[in-house]
């Protein structure tokens, strides 16, 4: 079957499942996603995910394991985090702090990406989010920005609804 629009994935087949275990302070789980791609190759990634609630603060974390093999063969290993911190700030604002590292490719030295995210979830009425947030991405370097190169600055300002 022909994908949507702009589709330009091949075709293929795949499973994705994550599960857990969810209290009122803590949760635990993990995820896995398979594709196999009909011309060859395909794509394997696996992690756990993690939450704490400390209210009024929470934190989220992921790690991902990928593992992906092209049509000819070629094997990619990549890795990737992911954190947050959320911080409810009075009802119906929730500003978050987020950080983003990923290494396309473990076979080479400062190739990973690190973003980190600054914004908020304001809802002003009920069945309405806003969502502002400014996003700062480099290559290479650390966490904070030493040693890396700016690749990226972002404003984003989504707006969701439900009825």
């Amino acid at each position: 079957m022909d994908g949507g629009p702009g589709d330009t994935n091949p075709p293929g087949y795949g499973v994705a499942a994550s599960a857990g275990v969810r209290e009122l302070g803590w949760q635990v789980g993990g995820s896995v996603h398979y594709l196999s791609l009909a011309a060859g190759g395909g794509d394997l990634a696996v992690g756990p995910q993690w939450a704490v609630n400390f209210a009024p603060v929470v934190y989220l974390g992921e790690l991902d394991f990928r593992s992906r093999l092209d049509g000819d063969g070629v094997e990619t290993t990549s890795l990737y985090a992911y954190h947050e911190l959320q911080w409810l700030a009075t009802r119906g604002v929730v500003v978050k702090l987020k950080y983003d590292w990923e290494d396309p490719s473990t076979l080479y030295i400062d190739d990973h990406l690190n973003r980190f995210t600054l914004g908020a979830d304001v809802s002003p009425y009920t069945f309405v989010e806003v969502e502002p947030q400014y996003r700062r991405t480099w290559r290479g370097g650390s966490a904070f920005a030493s040693g890396g190169e700016i690749v990226g600055d972002e404003v984003l300002f989504m707006v969701h609804g439900w009825y």
